[in-house]
């Protein structure tokens, strides 16, 4: 795990996403407090082609979370597909896409649904997450992911 500090955060960020590597890994920065990620939340958001991938509460690219909590499939509400696919500000523009949700960071729903969403649309991935989170998902498995500690 890389150790960085909140003065070379976006330096290493805007480095990641320039990047031309193919096969590179998506981002995981682990971070030790609330204050820590919420203030690079906001910093990272004005990079130019930053585009959040969590601004809806879905998970993969064939179902999504109703607002009743129901899983419902993609496909079978063809009127928002092109909302929920991409979602956010998607468009020409993005450059990447940062991830961060306040409860269940870890949830395997969702990091397969930020993973499955760089790939699909071959984006750089920054995932920002709080350490404690370990704690509640222990299995989580970071092997996939290029790791920084703030």
């Amino acid at each position: 795990m890389k150790q960085i500090t909140k003065d070379t955060l976006l330096d290493v960020i805007k480095t990641y996403v320039e990047s031309k590597e193919s096969n590179k890994k998506p981002m995981l920065i682990w971070f030790q407090s609330n204050d820590d990620i919420d203030n690079a939340r906001r910093a990272i958001r004005e990079i130019k082609g930053c585009c959040e991938a969590n601004q809806h509460p879905l998970y993969g690219h064939e179902h999504f979370i109703d607002n009743e909590g129901k899983v419902k499939k993609i496909a079978d509400h063809p009127e928002l597909t092109t909302k929920f696919i991409y979602p956010g500000r998607y468009d020409e523009n993005v450059r990447f896409f940062m991830y961060h949700r306040y409860v269940e960071q870890l949830l395997d729903d969702h990091i397969e649904y930020v993973k499955e969403l760089a790939e699909k649309t071959q984006k750089p991935l920054v995932m920002l997450i709080n350490d404690y989170s370990k704690e509640e998902n222990p299995m989580f498995d970071a092997s996939p992911f290029e790791e920084y500690l703030l």
